[in-house]
């Protein structure tokens, strides 16, 4: 099933067949043999390790109506829509960022543990400006657009559509209270894009270190993306 991405699959074949079910058999449970195959799936990478290239535009991670209700905030244009694909949704973004100068360099996809469940994720990773690049996060029932900037000390500072992660990195204190992540500055907002982008770019006036360049291309991004993970989430 790699060829899909690692989707599960079940086949199954009905012995000997000359005419078609008919249609008041359809709903009736018969018995059946199930077959295991003599294969190993291939073995996943462990949280935060990026697995492999791939195209965020094919995945099924939402309804129709889901990017348009998270995104009505960030681009206002869909607030008034019913429905937007994930295709629409990345070509917006798209077009939006690269207004600024950053542009799509791929999508990479890897394993994620969230709680007790191990589940894909998906980043489609921009770059083209010296002091962050642009991520777009998804998985099942998630949708984050954040900005990054890595510091010297090691420390990141991360700006955007990030309800989910700041939920992930945030520890509990003795009072039950969230405690920010000790190593990385987040602020997540649900406000349009301009307003992101020029958060981000204040969070970058008093930096805690000066901050490290910038990755140009997409080789560059994916070691900065697994670096931000591993500090994360550990």
């Amino acid at each position: 099933m790699a060829d899909w991405d690692g989707a599960e699959a079940l086949f199954c074949r009905r012995d000997t067949t000359k005419t078609r079910v008919e249609d008041e058999y359809h709903n009736l449970w018969l018995p059946a043999v199930v077959e295991v195959l003599d294969a190993r799936p291939q073995e996943g990478a462990a949280p935060g390790q990026v697995l492999a290239a791939t195209d965020l535009r094919t995945r099924s991670y939402f309804d129709s109506g889901f990017l348009a209700l998270v995104l009505s905030d960030v681009l206002p244009e869909v607030g008034d829509l019913e429905e937007l694909e994930l295709p629409d949704a990345l070509d917006r973004i798209d077009r939006k960022l690269s207004t600024i100068g950053l542009t799509p360099r791929g999508d990479v996809s890897w394993t994620d543990r969230i709680g007790a469940v191990t589940t894909e994720s998906t980043c489609r990773l921009y770059a083209g400006l010296s002091s962050c690049f642009a991520a777009v996060l998804a998985g099942e029932g998630r949708f984050e657009l954040v900005f990054v900037s890595e510091l010297g000390d090691g420390t990141w500072i991360v700006t955007g559509l990030a309800d989910d992660l700041d939920a992930r990195i945030a520890s509990r204190g003795p009072d039950g209270l969230p405690v920010p992540h000790p190593r990385v500055q987040l602020q997540a907002m649900d406000e349009s894009l301009p307003e992101i982008v020029a958060a981000h770019k204040a969070s970058l006036l008093k930096p805690t270190s000066p901050p490290v360049p910038a990755p140009a291309n997409l080789e560059e991004a994916v070691a900065a993306l697994e670096r931000f993970l591993k500090v994360a989430l550990g």
